[in-house]
């Protein structure tokens, strides 16, 4: 492929640098549009092709800044995105305001200047469909709301929804792309919206669009505000972390080096129209096994033991119990499939933590 220029937006967070880094490794020019004025990840950016990447300290919400960028783009990440579930529901009309408002000042600048973009890949997330698939042996597929009470009645508690039709026990399965958007978190809502924004725009403009719903991505830099950052924390500290419920309930980690990939290989294939995958690994992990798998690094990694997850049987209201994701569509129609799995990925993660926190202790 041809050097092309391409502008990240929000690009110096964990997916942004790496990202950035790789594209600069493949000759691209790299312009990042972001509040900080620095890469998160350093390191990832290789010092040979540092010249190819300029970081230009601004706001998406900025339409001068963001104008003059786009004009000079071939193609478009767009990777901004304020996250994170509590800081949705403390600050909703903030969280609102500048998701959605960063959008449409997206969309303003592509139906207003003189552009040349034909590629936009949009960082959504698999928060979009709420509670997923499940099976139930009555009713065959099903898709059960999100849960907001439990029913502390029944002689054995059950965490996992109950099937919407008879109420019986259902099984969960992997939920595809096809699968409705049904997430009602306020950070759902509005990846829903910008993706249904960015789509429109797109279809209307004939630039073709990538949409990913990104499982939950960990890494080397990811945020010290990411929730699993805090068992890092906790393990490196000799502390166990605490689970809510059964400590089963279960989610997708995919790790940045497969997100970048994913990112990098539908950049090559150019697909034309619009396209939505979920990047994702493909392998549902419960809580409890996650932090086993911390805990267990880190004590290797220190020489002590470790310090294994407590259950305090909390229910969390308006929580997702599974997430099951299908990374088919994206295997299918160009090849890609995960390739860093959840026990590399961890240990990996754990010695960034412990380069970065402190010397290795020897007991």
């Amino acid at each position: 492929m041809s050097s092309k220029t391409v502008l990240i937006t929000g690009g110096t967070g964990l997916i942004g640098s790496h990202l950035s880094g790789a594209l600069g490794l493949r000759g691209h020019d790299v312009k990042v549009l972001s509040r900080s004025s620095r890469f998160s990840v350093p390191e990832a950016i290789d010092k040979n092709v540092e010249s190819r990447i300029e970081i230009i300290a601004g706001d998406i919400i900025d339409h001068e800044v963001l104008e003059e960028l786009v004009n000079q783009a071939d193609i478009i990440f767009y990777k901004a995105a304020s996250v994170g579930a509590a800081g949705a529901v403390e600050n909703a009309k903030e969280f609102v305001q500048s998701n959605l408002g960063a959008t449409a000042n997206l969309v303003d600048v592509l139906r207003s200047s003189k552009h040349h973009v034909k590629d936009i890949i949009l960082g959504s997330s698999i928060s979009v469909y709420g509670e997923g698939m499940y099976s139930c042996p009555k009713c065959g597929p099903v898709r059960p709301p999100l849960r907001y009470q439990l029913d502390t009645s029944v002689p054995e508690l059950d965490w996992n929804p109950p099937c919407p039709q008879c109420q019986g026990h259902i099984i969960p399965t992997d939920t595809t792309e096809e699968a409705a958007p049904l997430g009602e978190s306020t950070y759902a809502v509005t990846k829903k919206a910008q993706e249904e924004l960015m789509i429109g725009t797109c279809r209307l403009l004939g630039i073709n669009l990538s949409v990913f719903r990104y499982s939950t991505v960990l890494g080397a830099g990811q945020s010290w505000h990411n929730p699993f950052t805090r068992f890092l924390e906790l393990a490196l500290a000799g502390e166990a972390p605490v689970l809510h419920e059964d400590g089963r309930q279960s989610r997708d980690f995919t790790f940045v080096e497969d997100v970048v990939a994913a990112n990098l290989a539908v950049m090559d294939k150019q697909l034309q129209g619009v396209n939505t995958f979920n990047v994702c690994s493909g392998v549902s992990t419960p809580l409890v096994d996650f932090a086993t798998c911390i805990a267990t690094e880190m004590a290797q990694a220190l020489h002590t033991e470790p310090s294994f997850p407590t259950i305090d049987g909390k229910f969390t209201p308006g929580d997702v119990r599974h997430c099951h994701t299908d990374c088919a569509k994206i295997a299918s129609l160009i090849g890609l499939k995960p390739q860093r799995s959840l026990d590399i990925g961890v240990a990996h993660l754990v010695e960034w933590f412990v380069r970065k926190k402190g010397p290795v202790r020897n007991c």
